[in-house]
């Protein structure tokens, strides 16, 4: 890896997302069922939530650092320790793609061959993508560069920017400044975080591969021993996690809980004046608390559910992973449901385009949808 804007990326999918993957693992509550459902995504969720996640932390510190090495000191490969640990990257980032398409599938049971073809087919795209991409896009700015004659990396940065406009005028609004920053920057974000693994195993076959070439087809018998050692540190990591969590699923409770209360709905208890809640009588005659922000949302899962019944199905389930537990943690405080009210604010701006665009909806025919307002202020 030459060029320094191949190495950035490496940085960034083989350290920086781990890193903030791990990190986020330390709310132990973030994904952690909320019910001993016996689906294996109850227990994939308890592997990939600290404390049983942490226990191939040291594993993973090791691979990180070793590629840190690699990119920055390219003689540090000549050391077996150091390539030793760039080759254990690949099988962890197998490890945690695997529990991670567990989670995102929500398979009936572990023999389903659903889940492990996506696992692998998403592995091997992003591979090729990473290891071919940069070659496309080259190619895509040869007629920029000749005609300009730019720099590969500023024609790559005009294409950027100009997705990043089209974003925006697909979102647009009355303050389209603020969206061309907030939509580009979420999508990016949330993409990321949900293809860390893939990520990280093409960033670590990539590096393994260079990493391989430069040494030849050699091992030493030394070098065998410290991989067999290897292997069953990760064995015997990978089974304490498993076992820790088989234990935290064991004090789940037995029975589904009722409260079906989720982001949105937390996000409407923050402070009344600046979330803009009012009160609502429900078909039910139940008394509820919502705002405007929460009948947006849910006019707009509506109508994608009337419309793309399948996309609506697979972000629906993936909310349905995070949404009770986050949920729970911002009705604990009123300054977390406000920063959940402002952390949905770009999907509301994108519902109510839509809405707008497509369904000509006015904020009160919206606000019909949870029933008749009893403070209502147009």
């Amino acid at each position: 890896m030459r060029s320094l804007a191949n190495k950035l990326v490496c940085v960034y999918a083989g350290a920086v997302l781990p890193v903030i993957c791990f990190t986020l693992t330390l709310d132990s509550g973030l994904l952690d069922p909320v019910w001993q459902s016996g689906q294996p995504s109850a227990y994939a969720k308890l592997a990939l939530a600290a404390p049983a996640t942490l226990y191939l932390f040291p594993l993973s510190i090791f691979a990180i650092v070793c590629l840190l090495l690699v990119l920055a000191w390219p003689q540090a490969a000549d050391r077996f320790p150091v390539r030793l640990g760039v080759y254990s990257g690949v099988l962890l980032s197998v490890h945690f793609s695997i529990v991670e398409s567990i989670v995102l599938h929500e398979p009936k049971s572990f023999g389903n061959p659903r889940w492990m073809i996506h696992t692998f087919l998403a592995l091997i795209v992003v591979t090729i993508v990473s290891r071919f991409g940069p070659a496309l896009l080259r190619w895509l700015c040869r007629p920029l560069r000749g005609l300009r004659n730019l720099p590969a990396s500023v024609a790559v940065l005009l294409i950027v920017l100009v997705l990043i406009l089209l974003v925006s005028v697909m979102i647009g609004g009355d303050r389209p400044f603020r969206r061309w920053i907030s939509a580009p920057m979420a999508v990016f974000v949330i993409g990321s975080l949900a293809l860390a693994p893939a990520l990280a195993f093409a960033a670590y076959v990539s590096l393994s591969l260079q990493v391989a070439c430069g040494r030849g087809g050699r091992f030493r018998p030394s070098e065998v021993i410290g991989a067999l050692a290897w292997l069953a540190a990760y064995l015997a990591t990978a089974r304490a996690s498993v076992v820790r969590a088989l234990d935290a699923y064991a004090q789940l409770p037995l029975s589904a809980p009722g409260n079906d209360c989720y982001v949105a709905s937390a996000a409407a208890r923050g402070h009344p004046r600046f979330v803009g809640s009012f009160s609502i009588r429900s078909s039910a005659g139940t008394l509820c608390v919502v705002n405007r922000q929460l009948c947006v949302l849910k006019a707009g899962e509506l109508a994608l559910k009337a419309v793309l019944p399948r996309c609506h199905r697979w972000l629906r389930r993936g909310y349905d992973v995070v949404g009770p537990a986050v949920a729970a943690r911002c009705t604990s405080s009123l300054w977390r449901a406000d920063l959940a009210y402002l952390s949905l604010k770009p999907a509301e701006w994108f519902a109510r385009v839509l809405l707008r665009m497509g369904l000509d909806s006015h904020d009160l025919d919206v606000v019909r949808v949870y029933g008749r307002s009893l403070e209502w202020r147009p």
